[in-house]
């Protein structure tokens, strides 16, 4: 029985630990003039310390699309959707420490088609690879165990999920090859650890800053 729930509209943007900073984050959502689910739904981690990332619409495929994960927190976990065979979903995350990192999916929250046979790839900021699986994990899932980024820098990665036979074509990545064997879709879930939210971008930051010095004018 599998333990995705579908993400549901949430009666804010964001549901973290202060209700300050979920105001902080509207601030800077209606300056930016994004949804007013921000770019994601986030929902407090089950049991640990950080966050859980919904993936919103489809998470792009390189680097230049991919989903950046926000919101200045720890990151426990990915909770995606594959929507076809050719479907590939990459985040952008940041690697706190990269000897103790791991991702590894979850089986009971990843229920594709056919046969669950996925893949997991992580490459740098520069886009180079620098680890992947297919079937380490528990019930063959792809798994990316710590010690695997032994003597990688912290900071920027992309994390990669999509199913079995469809590998980077390139390295640096600019393009993906192959064709998914078999075919299929559905949810999937990654647990992460030592892991955080990407860090939000300089325009962003200046807008939290300015929703910060409203809040406390306010209160005044």
């Amino acid at each position: 029985m599998s333990n995705y729930r579908e993400p549901a509209v949430p009666t804010s943007a964001v549901r973290l630990r202060g209700k300050a900073l979920a105001a902080l984050v509207a601030v800077a959502t209606l300056c930016l003039g994004l949804n007013p689910l921000f770019a994601a739904i986030i929902e407090e981690g089950n049991g640990g310390s950080g966050i859980i990332w919904i993936e919103v619409g489809d998470a792009g495929d390189l680097p230049g699309t991919a989903q950046v994960v926000t919101g200045g927190a720890l990151l426990d976990g990915i909770i995606g959707v594959l929507d076809s065979g050719t479907d590939i979903d990459m985040y952008k995350i940041f690697i706190t420490d990269p000897e103790n990192f791991s991702a590894i999916t979850n089986w009971a929250g990843t229920d594709l088609s056919e046969d669950n046979d996925a893949q997991l790839f992580l490459f740098n900021e520069a886009g180079f690879l620098v680890a992947k699986d297919d079937d380490d994990g528990v019930r063959t899932l792809p798994a990316i165990y710590a010690g695997e980024l032994t003597g990688h820098p912290a900071g920027d990665y992309y994390l990669a999920f999509d199913l079995f036979n469809i590998d980077p074509a390139d390295d640096p990545i600019f393009s993906w090859a192959g064709v998914a064997v078999p075919p299929q879709s559905g949810p999937y879930e990654i647990h992460l650890t030592a892991a955080q939210t990407a860090m939000p971008e300089p325009a962003t930051l200046a807008l939290l800053g300015l929703g910060s010095l409203a809040l406390l004018r306010r209160r005044r």
